[in-house]
């Protein structure tokens, strides 16, 4: 199975936020230098610098690391539609999102019995 470099992977993410190196970079609190490199695959990052990257992006370190460009083919249309939509919400709003859900499906096995 294809495995994206992690470099690939803060630079689709980056873009994918709309951020220059030089946004991500100020966000992150590390210098824009240093993000370039890691983007070019000239040096690879330290773990808190893959933290600092990851709050930046509003990512988890796993999507960060573990990301697989295949992992939603099998996903029906909503649940990709749902993926890509929380993508773009704060980690905080993620985590609300998920909070109300499993409520409801809470709500949903008690009502089954």
């Amino acid at each position: 199975m294809f495995y994206m470099d992690i470099a690939d992977r803060i630079v689709q993410l980056r873009k994918e936020k709309n951020y220059s190196t030089t946004k991500l970079a100020k966000l992150a609190g590390i210098a824009q230098s240093t993000l370039r490199e890691i983007e070019l695959g000239k040096t690879s990052p330290t773990w808190d610098t893959i933290l600092k990257l990851c709050r930046a992006l509003g990512v988890s370190p796993r999507e960060l690391l573990d990301f697989e460009p295949d992992d939603r083919g099998d996903l029906p249309h909503d649940f990709k539609r749902f993926l890509e939509v929380a993508r773009l919400l704060t980690p905080r709003q993620r985590e609300l999102i998920l909070e109300v859900m499993e409520e409801w499906a809470e709500y949903n096995r008690i009502k089954a019995k």
